[in-house]
């Protein structure tokens, strides 16, 4: 299991790089037919390889350059604090700090870890949520904070068990592999929203253009797709086998109950999800891991009796 495991995020990982390759080469190709710079840098380091210097070599190693590079930096708590900033994450304010470092350092008694060595965050979204980032990094939403301590421990607890698999580890390189892929994707829609709007303000104009920006958003559309396609591959395979090891993480350190129970108390909040819902789901059904949860903490008071 563990080798299909490895084998399936490697070719996850091929692929991603493929993608963004493709897409990075091209703006490269093109940047390079309009201002032909030199760069003597690039250069030396083909001749330096022992590769033919020629046009397209020079793209390709640029490209292979621009991918690369930034995932040097994927495990570094530069690019962590990055990611969680970008989802909207933000230190707690003192008093919430306060209750989140209580139940911390209480989850990280019983799991045996230090609690220096993770950083925690909220998100200010009106939902019931946690998350995990990189290899030391957990938010969670504000209203989640609602819930009694004890089941606040078990929900980060289970985060703490996806750091501890690495799951999120592997996430995190994945979206550092395809950071400029979405960041060209990025200029290419700003330049596109603002030729719409400049087109706006000419009525005629935009009638006859209004074609071109139907074509030149889907493709923006469809490369979205394409870019977000490994890592959401990489969730929809392997992340119902992860939170069912991360649930069993956090009953193994003895939060098993309070995870069960702040689960079942967001599941009746909610409500239970679709066919169509639990198929695209990156998650496995929620009552499906209540009733493992609640087996593997009923077996586990049996052995202490």
């Amino acid at each position: 299991m563990r080798f299909f495991k490895h084998l399936v995020y490697l070719f996850i990982l091929a692929l991603n790089f493929v993608i963004n390759y493709a897409l990075v080469c091209t703006l490269v190709s093109v940047v390079f037919d309009i201002f032909r710079p030199e760069l003597p840098w690039l250069q030396e380091l083909i001749r330096w390889t022992g590769l033919p210097d020629t046009g397209r070599t020079r793209i390709l190693v640029l490209g292979f350059l621009a991918v690369l590079v930034p995932c040097l930096f994927a495990h570094t708590g530069l690019m962590e604090r990055y990611c969680c900033w970008s989802l909207g994450g933000r230190r707690p304010a003192p008093p919430v700090r306060a209750y989140l470092d209580q139940i911390m350092e209480a989850v990280c008694r019983m799991a045996g870890r230090r609690r220096k060595d993770y950083r925690l965050y909220v998100l200010r979204l009106n939902q019931w949520n946690a998350m995990s980032i990189g290899r030391h990094s957990i938010l969670v939403t504000l209203p989640l904070l609602q819930l009694e301590p004890d089941q606040v421990g078990g929900i980060i607890a289970h985060e703490m068990g996806h750091l501890a698999h690495g799951d999120t580890s592997r996430a995190l390189f994945l979206t550092t592999l395809s950071l400029l892929g979405h960041t060209v994707l990025n200029i290419y829609a700003a330049v596109l929203l603002a030729l719409q709007f400049l087109s706006s303000l000419l009525p005629v104009f935009g009638f006859f253009l209004s074609p071109l920006f139907l074509v030149l958003n889907s493709i923006n559309y469809g490369v979205c797709l394409v870019l977000d396609g490994p890592l959401r591959l990489l969730n929809l395979i392997g992340n119902r086998r992860q939170e069912y090891d991360a649930d069993r993480y956090a009953c193994e350190i003895g939060l098993g109950r309070g995870l069960y129970d702040g689960l079942a108390l967001i599941t009746r909040s909610e409500g239970r999800l679709t066919w169509w819902q639990r198929l695209r789901s990156d998650h496995p059904d929620t009552q499906e891991r209540l009733r493992r949860i609640a087996a593997y903490v009923n077996n586990n008071e049996k052995e202490i009796r």
